[in-house]
């Protein structure tokens, strides 16, 4: 009898001890699926936060290098033609027109004659100043333009040469003829030293206007 008594109650204590194993088991089981399902889960969100940053980045300086390389492409081109303004905003230019309307108003107070012959002929050179600053001003490359200017200079010359001419022949008075005169004169050192500042930004430009423009800087 004890010893069916002691069996039993060695019975009893060995499954108490399986089940509170188990429930042992059971629980760090749970306690380290638990632990390892929050790291795996905080890495995975580290992980892929990190990948997002990453690639947002990544685009953020795709966007930034292109929008710059669009930039420089634009200053470039802006440089490179030199028309950073419109031309009704250059001054050289607004100073032509002005220069050649003031002309015209007063040639049409002229005899008959006149008008025909010196007033026709200022006037087409007056008017061809700011033709081809403008016809010049559309142009791209450096050469042209500056050949262009340089055509404008030689119809202020034309111009201040039939201010003389009308003088001498009583069309206009002494006064008129030396204002106009130093209009001109300050015009053409104007667009002498704008062709100079397009030759300074240009500096692959090998023509021979370089030396031309110097020379004609040093009159």
């Amino acid at each position: 009898m004890r010893l069916q008594g002691w069996k039993l109650c060695k019975r009893l204590v060995e499954r108490l001890v399986e089940r509170l194993c188990k429930r042992l088991c059971k629980r760090l089981c749970k306690r380290l699926f638990k632990r390892l399902f929050k790291r795996l889960c905080k890495r995975l969100v580290e992980r892929l936060c990190e990948r997002l940053v990453e690639r947002l980045f990544k685009r953020l300086v795709e966007r930034l290098v292109e929008l710059m390389s669009r930039l420089s492409d634009a200053g470039a081109r802006r440089d490179k033609s030199g028309n950073s303004m419109s031309l009704v905003q250059l001054r050289i230019y607004k100073k032509a027109g002005e220069i050649s309307d003031e002309i015209a108003a007063f040639v049409i107070s002229w005899p008959i004659l006149h008008q025909k012959t010196l007033g026709e002929q200022i006037i087409r050179a007056a008017d061809s100043i700011s033709n081809n600053i403008a016809e010049g001003y559309g142009r791209t490359s450096t050469g042209e333009r500056i050949q262009f200017l340089m055509y404008s200079d030689g119809s202020i010359a034309e111009t201040r040469n039939c201010l003389h001419r009308a003088l001498a022949r009583g069309l206009i008075d002494h006064d008129t003829n030396t204002r106009l005169q130093q209009k001109l004169l300050s015009l053409s050192i104007s667009l002498i030293e704008f062709a100079n500042a397009a030759l300074i930004r240009d500096t692959q430009y090998a023509g021979p206007f370089r030396d031309r423009i110097a020379r004609r800087r040093a009159w």
